[in-house]
């Protein structure tokens, strides 16, 4: 019977048998899988408060571009009789900014929460990694299921660094975005941002959707390691 080395956090030093082996495998199966059940609740969260910030950013977006057109009025025509309108005007869309400010700074929270999911995930891979490689044999020779499984570990992590990365970077953006806003209310700048930050330039959702089908064939393929142990599924 072929064995390899085992894993120092399942089990003492030495070999597995093949039941062990299956054992390895089935623990590890459910370890990916637990990571990306976990990489599917960040970007949930993540998406929840997307959707609640859409329509304070739409109102503040709004509130600027009024703010902007009656900055920049030279010609009041028939309104030049109303002693201080446009001073109303700005004055009632800066109170409005005022009442939707607080929302949108609320929801920080939530992204960052979504963000620390994700990079948990990314430290229990790690952790996996770590685990992966201290099944293989110093020569490299190493049982082709304990390779595959290895391999599988490694693309997870690969393709969970991608997806985090994207999602790093919208944060970093409206992280930003959200620490001048009160400063840059009448700046083109702001505006720019606010309106990126109803598109999500940095989360490009066919690559994502691309990119979990592809963790979802390595969570298959783990999966299929353990049916070749003539295992029952649900032990899986």
């Amino acid at each position: 019977m072929r064995v390899i080395k085992s894993a120092n956090s399942i089990g003492s030093s030495g070999t597995m048998d093949e039941d062990h082996l299956a054992a390895v495998i089935r623990e590890f199966g459910r370890s990916m899988r637990e990571v990306t059940g976990g990489l599917d609740d960040a970007m949930n969260r993540w998406e929840s408060a997307h959707r609640s910030s859409l329509r304070p950013i739409r109102v503040i977006l709004g509130s600027l571009s009024k703010i902007n057109y009656l900055r920049n009025i030279e010609d009041l025509g028939k309104l030049k009789p109303f002693e201080g309108i446009v001073d109303r005007a700005i004055t009632k869309n800066l109170g409005l900014l005022d009442k939707v400010l607080p929302k949108v700074l609320a929801l920080a929270s939530d992204f960052e929460g979504s963000i620390r999911k994700m990079r948990l995930m990314e430290k229990r891979v790690s952790e996996l990694q770590r685990r992966g490689a201290s099944l293989l044999e110093p020569d490299d020779n190493c049982e082709h299921r304990v390779c595959q499984l290895v391999d599988n570990v490694d693309a997870l992590s690969r393709k969970l660094r991608q997806i985090v990365s994207m999602y790093e970077d919208e944060y970093l953006f409206r992280l930003k975005t959200i620490r001048n806003i009160e400063e840059l209310l009448d700046s083109k700048e702001l505006y720019t941002n606010l309106l990126l930050w109803t598109m999500e330039p940095y989360l490009e959702s066919e690559r994502i959707e691309a990119i979990r089908k592809e963790i979802g064939t390595h969570i298959e393929e783990t999966r299929s390691l353990v049916s070749r142990q003539n295992l029952p599924a649900n032990m899986f």
